[in-house]
């Protein structure tokens, strides 16, 4: 820009990160932090009040989060292989509700974090079937340290051979999951400001 209107729209921190900003001078808005991993962070929101709305994952993976600044919370999850999954809760306790599948599946949870249950499968044909059973998530289930967000496949209860919720996973597929992550603190822009 001119002289004595220059504004700020690009930092380059350690370890590769670089932020970038828009808005005019005096009132620059964090607006994407590009991490050196490949990761992507967006920001909406004014000057010091920029709250994160969404990470894209270098293997094509997208979360979304809702709230206000502090107290984002993940509310859906694209998975590369294009699995939806959505969230209900408050920040920390957030806990999957339904999963969207390709084939047009869906798999809806009730329950706690880390004990959702499946209790019924919308099947692409039309088919609704509530499970006989309510299973409870493995590994921890939900989102979190050992969770995946997704809960396990399980069976319909139909005759029908090969009728499930979801095609059975390996336990290497779970293990390369990643959990929604907690949001970024703003420890890096109030440095700036100071």
């Amino acid at each position: 820009g001119e002289q004595g209107a220059e504004r700020v729209v690009r930092v380059v921190l350690a370890a590769g990160v670089v932020q970038c900003y828009e808005g005019e001078q005096g009132a620059e808005r964090l607006v994407r932090e590009e991490l050196a991993s490949g990761e992507v962070q967006h920001y909406e929101g004014g000057r010091g009040a920029e709250r994160f709305v969404r990470r894209e994952f270098a293997d094509g993976e997208v979360q979304h989060y809702e709230g206000e600044r502090g107290a984002e919370r993940v509310v859906r999850m694209e998975i590369s292989r294009g699995e939806v999954q959505h969230f209900e809760g408050e920040k920390g306790v957030e806990r999957v509700v339904r999963a969207e599948f390709p084939g047009g599946n869906v798999q809806h949870y009730e329950g706690e974090r880390d004990g959702e249950r499946m209790v019924r499968v919308d099947a692409a044909s039309g088919l609704k079937k509530e499970t006989k059973r309510n299973h409870s998530t493995q590994q921890g289930g939900g989102i979190g340290e050992s969770g995946t967000g997704s809960p396990p496949a399980e069976s319909t209860g139909s005759d029908r051979e090969g009728e499930t919720a979801a095609r059975p996973r390996s336990k290497k597929y779970k293990r390369g999951r990643r959990a929604p992550q907690p949001t970024p603190d703003h420890a890096s822009e109030s440095e700036q400001e100071g």
